[in-house]
C-alpha cells in the first residue's frame, strides 16, 4: 500500500496539484485515501517505517492527505506531529523518490 500513496503523490500528480484547493483532487485523495489515513492516524502503519519509502508514504499521508481530507477545518492540521515524529525517527532517511525509481529502484535522493 505505501507503494499505492508514493505512485500516486509522485507519477499520477504533479506539484502543482499539491499546493492549490481543488475540489476534485480533494475527492479523489478522500475516496481512495481516506481509510489509510485512518490507519496512519492511530499508528497502524507502524510497519511502514521499516524502510525509507515506507516512511515518506505515511509522511505524505498524514502531512499532505489531512490538507486534501480536511479541507478548511482545523483537522487539516491535526496529524501534523505525527508526520514529524515518522520524520525525526532515530537513524531514518527519507528518500525523496523519483517517479522512474518505482520500476528500476535506483534513482532516489536523500534529505
Amino acid at each position: 500500500m505505501s507503494y499505492e500513496v508514493l505512485r500516486f503523490w509522485f507519477e499520477e500528480t504533479t506539484p502543482d496539484k499539491w499546493w492549490q484547493k481543488d475540489d476534485d483532487f480533494d475527492a479523489e485523495i478522500k475516496r481512495r485515501f481516506t481509510s489509510l489515513h485512518n490507519q496512519a492516524k492511530v499508528g497502524e502503519l507502524f510497519i511502514w517505517r521499516d524502510s525509507a519509502e515506507g516512511s515518506l508514504a505515511e509522511i505524505i499521508i498524514l502531512d499532505q492527505f489531512s490538507r486534501n481530507i480536511y479541507r478548511d477545518t482545523p483537522e487539516a492540521f491535526w496529524c501534523d506531529s505525527f508526520a514529524i515524529c515518522v520524520g525525526l525517527k532515530k537513524n531514518q532517511t527519507i528518500a525523496v523518490i523519483k517517479p522512474s525509481s518505482f520500476e528500476s529502484g535506483q534513482q532516489r535522493s536523500r534529505l
